[in-house]
């Protein structure tokens, strides 16, 4: 069993890809302007936001809130 992710870290999240999948991932796209998945149902998982502030980014959820993965800041 895989350990719950504790950071933002890239490299620290590349362990919890199942290896058998490597490759070109599909990861789902949402909008904050057509609303984020709940992070309390979704901890652990990654998606894109293409209207994030800065541009086009990947967040991951903490259980709470969806984290940039560049800085680890709350998504707004």
């Amino acid at each position: 069993m895989k350990a719950r992710l504790v950071n933002n870290d890239p490299l620290d999240i590349t362990q919890y890809i199942d290896r058998k999948d490597e490759g070109p991932q599909r990861v789902g796209t949402y909008t904050l302007a057509g609303g984020l998945p709940n992070p309390a149902e979704f901890l652990d998982h990654i998606i894109i936001i293409p209207d994030e502030t800065g541009g086009r980014t990947l967040a991951t959820s903490d259980g709470s809130n969806w984290k940039r993965v560049k800085d680890g800041a709350t998504v707004s």
